[in-house]
């Protein structure tokens, strides 16, 4: 029988899509934690993101930054900030809060677009139909109050269409926010396209973002994604295309 390939994690899908060129210009600069990578970041960029590299649904995300007096403010997930004065302070809290055995990434923080001054990424699907990848929907993911990460459960926030988190937080008009769409779309087709020279997968949630001059990123891939972020939307049709696509899977499979 042959062997399964492991889960990429972060960290590893990182560097697996960094052998891309056109996908790699879309990636914010990543490293495994350590206390000369995390000042190394820090010199270079105004926040960063501290997350464990196999973690999923928002768990253990820490926005770190440099306060304008001297030193460092970090979150967890949600919350208020705890203070540390250098970086070694700083490195020995973060390390403090973080699982036994697990690796942790360092990433560029991206200044995030806002709706009423609160952050959001965008979460774009990808599923297999009669075996080739289709776009089926994206939607916008927008932060709880007082939270560092977009996922809804865990950081208390909401979804969004898309045109209207386009058009809230940049004021982009219809052409506009249409040629950053298919932008997404592009990027999501080399992003499922190059996975296949890792294993087969039937569906890819990639989260996307924005940042505060219209510039897009790719911030994660996820090989399982959720599709309840798709039932929260006002318009069911993206959810009923998700639901209708997994009904066909599941007929293949009798």
């Amino acid at each position: 029988m042959k062997k399964r390939k492991p889960e990429l994690g972060k960290w590893g899908c990182w560097r697996f899509f960094a052998q891309v060129p056109q996908i790699k210009k879309y990636l914010p600069e990543t490293a495994v934690l350590t206390q000369v990578s995390l000042q190394k970041f820090l010199g270079k960029y105004s926040s960063v993101y501290v997350k464990p590299s196999a973690g999923w649904g928002g768990r253990g995300i820490t926005k770190v930054w440099k306060r304008e007096d001297s030193g460092y403010s970090f979150v967890v997930e949600r919350g208020k900030a705890v203070h540390s004065k250098t970086i070694s302070e700083l490195y020995r809290q973060l390390r403090a809060r973080q699982r036994p055995g697990i690796t942790y990434i360092v990433q560029r923080g991206i200044q995030l677009a806002k709706i009423n001054e609160r952050p959001y990424d965008i979460r774009l699907m990808m599923m297999r139909v009669h075996g080739k990848w289709e776009y089926v929907g994206m939607l916008a993911k927008v932060a709880g109050p007082n939270s560092v990460i977009t996922n809804v459960a865990r950081g208390k926030g909401y979804v969004s269409d898309i045109d209207t988190a386009l058009k809230k937080s940049l004021g982009l008009s219809e052409t506009q926010r249409a040629k950053l769409k298919k932008e997404m779309v592009t990027l999501a087709h080399r992003t499922v396209n190059r996975f296949e020279d890792w294993k087969h997968y039937s569906q890819i949630g990639l989260d996307l973002a924005v940042d505060t001059s219209g510039r897009l990123w790719m911030i994660e891939e996820n090989t399982g994604p959720a599709h309840s972020l798709f039932a929260k939307l006002r318009d069911p049709r993206m959810y009923r295309r998700i639901k209708e696509i997994t009904r066909i899977w599941r007929k293949a499979r009798r």
